[in-house]
């Protein structure tokens, strides 16, 4: 019986030390080193194709207005993806330049910002992709930008929250 009894304290203690290690690791800092594998970037991942998975399986509604060009960086396009109750799943714009262009791609969960997928080329041949992943609170917690091509270009490193959408509708809503 005494074998017995040890064996589940010994269980019992491995589970929790178990559990002690994946709170941890969620709370660990996000490095460059780890920030693929991160606990907190892998389940925004999830989110993206679970939003991604739905906008393929039409279980999404797109709203999309179109603009001629005016002036640099003024949307050209704004798309906006709900779910049957009307709530942002998705918002997308895009703009330009005479000489570069931007496709800003926003992902929401419980009307919270939680990735940003931003891409963006220039004329000199650069091509960029530029990712912002923001926690369950909508609090910015890793940002990253990386030239696929191209000796780069003069796109923000960091792009600051008045620059970003935290309120979809109320910006494809906005007059151009």
């Amino acid at each position: 019986m005494k074998i017995m009894g040890s064996k589940i304290f010994m269980l019992v203690l491995l589970c929790l030390i178990n559990e002690a290690n994946i709170a941890v690791s969620k709370e660990a800092e996000i490095t460059e080193s780890n920030w693929i594998d991160h606990p907190e970037i892998k389940e925004i991942r999830e989110i993206y194709s679970a939003i991604e998975a739905d906008i393929k399986s039409i279980n999404i509604i797109e709203h999309k207005k179109i603009y001629e060009y005016e002036e640099p960086y003024k949307p050209v396009l704004k798309a906006i993806y709900v779910n049957k109750n009307n709530v942002a799943r998705k918002y997308v714009e895009e703009a330009s330049s005479d000489d570069s262009a931007l496709s800003l791609s926003y992902y929401y969960e419980n009307k919270i910002l939680r990735f940003v997928f931003i891409k963006g080329g220039a004329v000199n041949g650069s091509h960029m992709e530029h990712r912002i992943y923001f926690n369950s609170k909508g609090k910015r917690i890793w940002e990253i930008q990386k030239y696929l091509v191209g000796p780069g270009y003069s796109f923000p490193a960091v792009w600051s929250d008045n620059q970003l959408v935290f309120e979809p509708w109320e910006e494809f809503n906005k007059e151009n």
